[in-house]
């Protein structure tokens, strides 16, 4: 199992616990100086993606392996935004992210986040919605990986892979849905 809690510093670090306290202790995997926030296991259970703060309050996403912890590998650099919010396809080759990306108008801070996929075999990631200003995040994937729900702000939005067809759905929960396994 991993978790987040905070390290001696007062930070959210990334730790590994084996479910039966005989097995062992709580291990920490990351020392990120300024914390980590939001994180998602891989569907194989090999590996996590989480978000890490930056010195300059920018958040990348890093990835680190879990039966044998390595240094963490820098998935995507965000300079002058927030990727957050990591959700892996259910074959382990994309992540849905969530990402606040600021100009010289408007700070990452509270500039709208939006939707994209990363493609962890190119690198290459895409925003979902490039002509739509809707304001998006929170991915959630169906267990085939054929959709992926998310918030939008008057409720669910339901994204299809396949073609791009979107559908909305009404909510007051603004919560992007769970999937049937």
């Amino acid at each position: 199992m991993v978790f987040l809690a905070a390290d001696a510093e007062g930070q959210l670090q990334l730790f590994r616990t084996p479910l039966r306290p005989s097995q062992g202790r709580p291990r920490q995997l990351t020392a990120a100086p300024y914390g980590v926030s939001k994180v998602s296991v891989a569907p194989d259970g090999q590996a996590v993606v989480y978000s890490a703060v930056e010195s300059d309050g920018a958040e990348n996403l890093w990835r680190i392996g879990l039966d044998q912890p390595r240094d963490p590998e820098l998935l995507l650099a965000c300079p002058q935004a927030i990727c957050t919010d990591p959700a892996w396809s259910p074959d382990g080759k994309l992540l849905a992210i969530s990402a606040r990306i600021g100009d010289e108008t408007t700070a990452r801070a509270v500039a709208p986040l939006h939707l994209w996929l990363l493609d962890l075999g190119t690198g290459e990631n895409t925003r979902v919605f490039p002509e739509e200003p809707t304001f998006s995040y929170g991915a959630q994937w169906s267990s085939d990986g054929q959709w992926i729900t998310f918030n939008i702000p008057d409720g669910v939005g339901a994204y299809a892979m396949q073609d791009g067809r979107i559908s909305r759905l009404t909510s007051t929960t603004f919560s992007g849905g769970t999937w049937r396994p």
